[in-house]
């Protein structure tokens, strides 16, 4: 006949094991190094486990010759946040960071700019001479649609090797 008792244990601490484990060992270890920094109920929980805490945080860190496992809890102090203050960028590191973005775009606009004529340029194409034929300019073909503004047309955008030139290419 089953332990009753043992199933019982199973059914209270099953949501410990499985795609939880991860977060439980980290909850964990942020308990062991101070017990203010997860909620209160975890701190009940923690609490009433009869295990050794030193031996269960070396068992989570694991063996110390292994490859760090990202175990590790970071605890910032007053002095680390002054110093992580001081690594922020500067304004020319962002004005940087923001052309570089700005470049980014301008080539994802410019790509589905040339995607579109790919699609649908045969549709504003002249292909009746004896025009009998109406013809209706398709708004999503012309550059304004995909965001770019007339000082944009002779602008170098990079494509890559989207088109046969790769590189770089203007809107004319």
């Amino acid at each position: 006949m089953p332990n009753n008792r043992n199933n019982t244990i199973f059914q209270q601490t099953s949501f410990l094991q499985g795609s939880n484990a991860a977060f439980i060992k980290e909850l964990y270890l942020k308990y062991l190094n101070n017990k203010k920094s997860i909620p209160e109920s975890w701190v009940e929980f923690f609490d009433g486990l009869a295990d050794d805490k030193e031996v269960v945080k070396k068992e989570i860190l694991g063996p110390s010759w292994s490859p760090s496992k990202g175990n590790d809890i970071k605890i910032i102090t007053p002095e680390k946040e002054l110093e992580q203050k001081k690594q922020t960028p500067t304004i020319n590191e962002l004005s940087l960071k923001k052309d570089s973005e700005k470049e980014k775009e301008q080539s994802v606009k410019a790509i589905a700019l040339i995607r579109a004529y790919r699609i649908r340029g045969h549709l504003i194409a002249n292909l009746d001479p004896l025009r009998m034929m109406e013809r209706k300019y398709l708004e999503d073909l012309h550059p304004a649609d995909h965001g770019f503004k007339k000082e944009d047309y002779n602008k170098k955008i990079y494509i890559g090797v989207y088109m046969d030139k790769g590189g770089y290419a203007t809107i004319n």
